[in-house]
Parts: C-alpha cells; sequence; structure tokens
C-alpha cells in the first residue's frame, strides 16, 4: 500500500475534479434507475447500482473517456416493473411519462398508481459528496425498503476496501474521499450497532448514565413527581430530596450547602458567572475582564458580548504545551488591575487536559479586588477538587462529564458574593436562578458523584495507565505529536503532521471506535480549534489533532485496538 502522502489523511493539498449535477423531482412519483458505469482505462470493470430519481442528486450521463454512464429508468407499480432504457426516449421526453404509458397498457392500472421501487437515504447538503464519491467509484448510498422503511445497501463498501480506495492513490480527490467515509458512515449507521459494540473513547464529549445514578433519579421521574415549591406533602417530598442532594454536593466538593446553585449544566453556569462579574463591575466602576485564551466557549462568547458592551476584555495566553501559568495571569491583569471587574480561567481544558494552578491564579485575581471563577467541568468527579482550598469565588460543573444525566448542573458561589440572577422569575434557588428544579436530575447528579469520588484516586490511577498505553502506541505514528504532560488522567490531545482531524475520527467510527476531532465542525467547513490556535500550533497542525477521552469503563484491549485502527488508517500498519 502506498503511503498517505496523497490523501486526506495527510500530506499534500488536493485539486477537486469537477463534475455537475442535476436535481430532479417530479413531485409525485419517486422512479429508481439502474445505471451501468463502464471504466474503460484498464480497470475492465462495469459496475452496476440503482440510484434514486427523486429528490436526491442524479449523476449525469457523461462520456469523459474514463467513465461512461448509461442509465436505464426503472419504475414499479405494485408487483410489476418496468425498465425504460434512456435511448428509447425520444428527445425531451420525460421518462416518467414514458413509464406510466407503458405501465399502463401492461398492467391497466392507472398512472397515480405507481409507487417508488425505493428511496435514497441522503442528507441536506450531501449531493455534492454522492456525485464525487460516486463518480469515482461508481458506489450508491442505497435504498429503504417500501415495505418497512428497513435501509438496504445497494452496494457494499468495505471500511479496508475504501481505504484502500484513497491510499492506493486510485482516488485522489479530496472532497471524494471524504465522500466515501461519509458514505460508510450512512451505511454503518443505517445498520444499527448497538453501543456495547463500540470503543468509546470520547468521554470529554459525555459520559454514559451510571445505573447507580438512574436508579437514584426514577422515583423523581414517576411517583415522587412533585413541585418543590408545593406546601403539600407531595412537593414537600420533592424539595427534601433536592436539599438532600445539595448537601451531598457540597460535603464532596467542600462548600456550604448554600453556596449551591443547581443550574442547567455547565454553560448556564459559566454564563451565569460572567454575569455576576458584569454586575459587579457596574456597582463597583470596573470596566475590565480578563479569560484565558482556552477557555470553553460558554466563557469566551459570554466575553466577547461583554466587549461589545463596552468592557475591555484581556485573553491570557497559554504556553505552547497549553499551561495558564499563574505568572502570565499576574503579567496579563497588571494594566488594567485597578478597572478589573472579574476573571474566569477554568481548571482543566476539555481539548488538552491540561491542568492549571487555580489556587494561585485565583490568589493573583483576588489580590486586585475582582471576583474569579474557575470552569471545573472537566475536572469534577475526575480528579479531587475542593473548592475552598482553590479559593475561587465561583465554580461551574455539569453532571454529565461524571456519568450523571444531562441538562443538570451546579455554580457554587462563595458566600459574600453579590449573585444577580441570570434567570429571572421564581423564588427558586434562594431567588439566585428562576425555575422549577430538576429534581430526577439533581437526584441523579449527586448520586452519580458520590459513585465517581468513592474510587477516584483508584480510577484516575487506572485511566492515567490507559491513557499512558495510548500515547506510547500512537507515538510510533510518523509524524506524531502531543502536549501530555500535567493532564487530566483520561484526555489525551494527539496530532499527527499533515493529517485531516475530521478524516480520522470518521474513519474510527467505521471501525466502530468514538474519539474526537481538535475541531469546530459543521456542514460547510471545518476551522481550526481556538484552543490550539493559541498555543501556538499553525492552523493546518491544528485541524490535524484528534482527541482520545478515556474513562474508567475502557480496558487495554480498547487501547490496543485504537493504536491498531490508528495505525491502519494513517496506512502505518
Amino acid at each position: 500500500m502506498n503511503s498517505h502522502k496523497n490523501s486526506i489523511f495527510g500530506g499534500n493539498d488536493m485539486t477537486e475534479t469537477e463534475i455537475s449535477s442535476e436535481h430532479i423531482f417530479d413531485g409525485r412519483i419517486i422512479s429508481v434507475f439502474r445505471d451501468k458505469i463502464a471504466l474503460p482505462d484498464g480497470k475492465n470493470s462495469t459496475r452496476e447500482v440503482v440510484r434514486h430519481r427523486g429528490a436526491a442528486c442524479v449523476v449525469p450521463v457523461k462520456d469523459d473517456g474514463k467513465i461512461i454512464f448509461v442509465r436505464q429508468y426503472r419504475y414499479a407499480i405494485g408487483e410489476h416493473t418496468i425498465e425504460i432504457p434512456a435511448g428509447k426516449l425520444d428527445a425531451g421526453e420525460d421518462p416518467a411519462i414514458c413509464a406510466k404509458r407503458e405501465l399502463s397498457e401492461e398492467t391497466g392500472y392507472i398512472a397515480g398508481d405507481l409507487i417508488p421501487l425505493g428511496v435514497l437515504y441522503t442528507s441536506p447538503g450531501f449531493c455534492d459528496e454522492a456525485i464525487h464519491m460516486y463518480a469515482a467509484t461508481g458506489l450508491t448510498f442505497g435504498e429503504r425498503h417500501p415495505d418497512d422503511g428497513e435501509f438496504v445497501s445497494t452496494v457494499e463498501l468495505d471500511i479496508d476496501d475504501a481505504i484502500d480506495l484513497i491510499m492506493s492513490g486510485e482516488i485522489t480527490d479530496a472532497k471524494t474521499q471524504t465522500a466515501v467515509l461519509k458514505f460508510l458512515q450512512l451505511q454503518k449507521k443505517h445498520r444499527w450497532t448497538p453501543m456495547s459494540s463500540y470503543i468509546y473513547a470520547d468521554n470529554a464529549a459525555t459520559t454514559y448514565l451510571s445505573p447507580v445514578a438512574l436508579e437514584a433519579m426514577m422515583p423523581y421521574l414517576t411517583e415522587n413527581f412533585g413541585n418543590p415549591s408545593s406546601l403539600h406533602g407531595i412537593g414537600e417530598a420533592a424539595k427534601k430530596a433536592v436539599e438532600s442532594a445539595r448537601s451531598a454536593i457540597a460535603e464532596i466538593v467542600n462548600c456550604e450547602p448554600d453556596e449551591v446553585i443547581f443550574t442547567s449544566g455547565g454553560s448556564e453556569s459559566d454564563n451565569a458567572a460572567l454575569h455576576i462579574c458584569r454586575k459587579f463591575g457596574a456597582e463597583h466602576g470596573r470596566n475590565a475582564l480578563a479569560i484565558s485564551a482556552v477557555e470553553h466557549h460558554a466563557v469566551s462568547r459570554p466575553a466577547e458580548e461583554m466587549a461589545a458592551d463596552g468592557f475591555d476584555v484581556l485573553k491570557i495566553s497559554p504556553d505552547p504545551d497549553g499551561m495558564v501559568t499563574p505568572d502570565e495571569v499576574i503579567r496579563t491583569i497588571a494594566p488594567i488591575r485597578d478597572r478589573l471587574c472579574g476573571a474566569s480561567i477554568m481548571l482543566a481544558n476539555n481539548e488538552t487536559g491540561c491542568i492549571f494552578d487555580i489556587r494561585r491564579i485565583s490568589e493573583a485575581v483576588k489580590e486586585t479586588g475582582a471576583l474569579f471563577h474557575t470552569d471545573a467541568v472537566q475536572a469534577v468527579g475526575h480528579i479531587a477538587v475542593d473548592f475552598k482550598k482553590i479559593g475561587a469565588d465561583m465554580m461551574s460543573f455539569s453532571a454529565h462529564k461524571f456519568h450523571g444525566p444531562k441538562g443538570v448542573g451546579a455554580l457554587i458561589c462563595r458566600r459574600g458574593v453579590p449573585v444577580s440572577p441570570f434567570i429571572l422569575g421564581g423564588a427558586q434557588e434562594s431567588s439566585r436562578r428562576a425555575g422549577t428544579e430538576n429534581v430526577a436530575g439533581i437526584v441523579g447528579m449527586a448520586a452519580a458523584l458520590r459513585e465517581s469520588v468513592q474510587t477516584l484516586e483508584a480510577d484516575a490511577k487506572y485511566v492515567a495507565g490507559l491513557r499512558d498505553a495510548l500515547l506510547s502506541g500512537l507515538a510510533e505514528i510518523s509524524g506524531f505529536s502531543s502536549n501530555a504532560e500535567g493532564s487530566l488522567p483520561g484526555i489525551l490531545s494527539v496530532r499527527f503532521a499533515g493529517a485531516d482531524g475530521e478524516a480520522i475520527v470518521r474513519s474510527l467510527d467505521l471501525f466502530g471506535i468514538a474519539a474526537s476531532a481538535g475541531a469546530a465542525c459543521n456542514s460547510t467547513e471545518v476551522k481550526a480549534s481556538p484552543v490550539l490556535l493559541a498555543m501556538g500550533l499553525s492552523e493546518k497542525d491544528a485541524v490535524s489533532a484528534v482527541r482520545f477521552s478515556l474513562d474508567r469503563t475502557n480496558t487495554m484491549d480498547d487501547v490496543r485496538a485504537i493504536v491498531s485502527a490508528m495505525k491502519r488508517i494513517l496506512s502505518f500498519a
């Protein structure tokens, strides 16, 4: 096999093959046509596939000396089918009309009885990729069976065969290469794969719900459904559950129960903390804010809003390893120390896993008279976190990062901090956060956190061993780099020179491995992570990043499988 030098997994820039497309939809019937493609360029192969001619894209008949498309339209009515070769049609004749006429003559059915033979499964914005893929490989997505709607792939493409197509240089167009990967993911998704067969290495994104947490939650999702603000017995039972959870969480993170404000999760907690800083600044004539350049969007975007409203927002740069040091914090805030209303520096980074010296950073900020907040979403439940010891005024965390339910979290606010409600309404949470409490979620969060800390030290040691083994295995791949020093036990951010992180993550998914790209992806473009750019990486290097985040549920077999798949993907097997 050739090296990955000319593929989306790494190496040279690609040029796109320009292939036009048509979009046809007759509004009444969905037809299916059969395409034969001949490859008269020495391959001596002919492939036949069934394509949907409805709302999806259609590859035009084309003879460019390399690929010849011969179209044959196919229609179905009841148990009858009819094929209309393109050459049989009069100039400009709609094949659907021809099919209706011939079917009516043959079967006696009226035109309105025409039914689809199959429906291509596609998604918005996918047509271009489908055309590029189809032009290069002759593959189509497949059909949904008209009776039961099950996905039926008309062409099966093996994972290894697909990677061979790319690695061998047979498919050199970058867009086509990505399309092949997307096709494989689509093919895989519609042959449902149970989670038990997955290797889940994306725990920094979310974790599974602990059975212990679920069991604790169930009574409050069923018979104990009361509103904690109600005065009757059902409401009182709910209130008692919330307050019991509050006390349990306070004991674990070492704060006072009345310092715990329940929220909908980490993002709300972070937004609320910056809202408190803003209000504090307005009341004390302070119009400057400091955050690190590696904060989660839940901090950086509210900070941008404050900047738009006239606040001076300073970003504290990390060193090349991703660390935000106390000395750099002191240096950055020195020019604005008298105007500083607050600072927000995360305890541990969600992309690199770097753990910051929050106690010393907190001391430096609070010496200026400003408030200090830390986003501890990635830390709580994974390493020991002592709110009083770190000295912060506010701290955020979220249940679903430590096997609790999604949609619930907390903001710890030190006594004496002037809390301005971020959400206005009722008097819940001692008038600090309006809205009926998520009783089941709060109870589940407390149960999950209690379970996590019971084996925290042993779990951290075990997971760190997995991370180190993964680091060692991946380091054997050419172009490897990482910043694993001083990181959380389970997070490992790696890069491979010239590679494409999105393509790697998609390929890992095909091997049954869930990981994360070190970039923010949407349907139209891939942007380099601001965290990695802040560390001084070039955009090309930042886009090559892949994040693995392991957990107590992972095994050494998982690590070996990940290393094997990565070597296969990057063609170093």
